[in-house]
């Protein structure tokens, strides 16, 4: 949808007695921000924040984002800061205790506040295309969490409190530097979606045939090398159709159950359709397991 873009610099949209500014887009400004907050986030302009529910700050080149605590007692729920220069938050940002969206893609962070973790109300924690190395070791503090994405970071680990995250229904965290996954993602029961493709796992824990919620498994372009144990073999028709992602690995052999019950995708072209049959499917194009069956 193409939305238009307020004209007016930020002072006079911020003391329009007619405009409720429940939602600012002030994205693409960086020639009045400045590379920080303080045109907006002044004490002059805490009255024109009482119902402000979304703010974008999309695309300001923004270094840094102090003073957004100002905005502790509003009821601001969904906050983008995508496409700045930040490489880190302010420890602040955990006074926005109605936030339930945080987007903060294709910056330069480095670190996670850990009172960001302590949010009661966040359900999606969007950090893809960063720079983060480590995760707080108290990730698992964010109960409420219901999505988090950190592809395209540099993370060699995860945390074992990521276990702890009884809501997540989808954790992305593709194209980083994960050589292993921690054993307490089999806790994650909500758990629908898991990416974990293009890292440098060379095993999956048997324990993700625990995710009794488990939907979609993508963990193509790993040096894995055999299937997790008996993980999934005898997996439920009843918990739903289940569909996994081992193209471009080294896995070699498949368990006979899933040989002889799943739809097994081998070919290098795979349609939409393909992946949409009926039950279980698994894609194994690109892998010794593929080879051998052409030669076949």
């Amino acid at each position: 949808m193409f939305v238009v873009k307020d004209l007016r610099k930020i002072p006079a949209i911020m003391v329009d007695e007619a405009d409720s500014r429940e939602e600012l887009r002030l994205g693409r400004r960086s020639a009045e921000f400045q590379g920080s907050l303080k045109v907006l986030c002044s004490l002059d302009n805490l009255p024109a924040f009482g119902n402000l529910r979304r703010l974008s700050l999309y695309d300001n080149q923004l270094r840094s984002v102090d003073r957004i605590g100002i905005l502790a007692n509003t009821p601001l729920a969904v906050l983008d800061l995508g496409y700045n220069h930040l490489t880190s938050l302010p420890a602040e940002i955990g006074a926005l205790k109605n936030l339930e969206e945080l987007w903060v893609t294709n910056n330069e962070l480095e670190v996670i506040p850990e009172t960001l973790l302590a949010l009661p109300k966040l359900r999606l924690l969007q950090l893809s295309n960063n720079k983060l190395t480590t995760l707080p070791a108290n990730l698992g503090d964010a109960s409420s969490l219901q999505v988090l994405s950190l592809d395209n970071n540099k993370l060699a680990v995860v945390p074992q409190s990521i276990g702890q995250l009884s809501a997540l229904v989808e954790l992305n965290l593709r194209g980083n530097q994960l050589t292993e996954l921690p054993p307490s993602l089999g806790n994650l029961a909500s758990l629908e979606i898991l990416s974990v493709n293009s890292n440098q796992l060379t095993a999956l824990p048997v324990c993700l045939d625990g995710l009794a919620s488990l939907k979609a498994l993508f963990a193509n372009g790993n040096p894995i090398s055999h299937w997790p144990g008996t993980a999934f073999a005898t997996r439920d028709a009843a918990q739903g159709a289940l569909r996994v992602n081992f193209a471009c690995t080294k896995i070699a052999e498949v368990p006979s159950a899933i040989a002889s019950t799943w739809h097994v995708l081998t070919q290098l072209h795979i349609t939409e359709t393909d992946t949409k049959k009926d039950g279980h499917v698994v894609i194994l194009s690109g892998t010794p397991y593929a080879a051998q069956l052409k030669k076949h």
